[in-house]
């Protein structure tokens, strides 16, 4: 009972205008939080998504390095293969 006794004071008191004010500026701040983080949230989204573009040329990148690489070493052993097969004919 005190707390409906208790609003009815702060109603008599600031009248039903000033409280609508009061109402109206907790919700707009209310909004505005929530717009800013979801502009922060997407900013990031962006960010990471831009992120996972560089990171994933990379990978290609380091893909076909790889594969040179492998064909480099199959070539060499094949070589020393064939440099000992032939050494130990001769």
């Amino acid at each position: 009972m005190e707390g409906k006794e208790f609003l009815i004071a702060i109603i008599a008191g600031l009248g039903i205008k000033e409280i609508w004010n009061i109402w109206k500026k907790y919700i707009d701040n209310r909004d505005n939080k929530s717009q800013f983080y979801r502009k922060r949230d997407s900013e990031r989204v962006v960010e990471l998504e831009n992120k996972v573009e560089e990171l994933m040329t990379q990978l290609s990148e380091y893909k076909v390095r790889i594969g040179v690489l492998e064909e480099r070493l199959l070539h060499i052993s094949k070589n020393r293969l064939k440099k000992k097969i032939n050494g130990e004919e001769k």
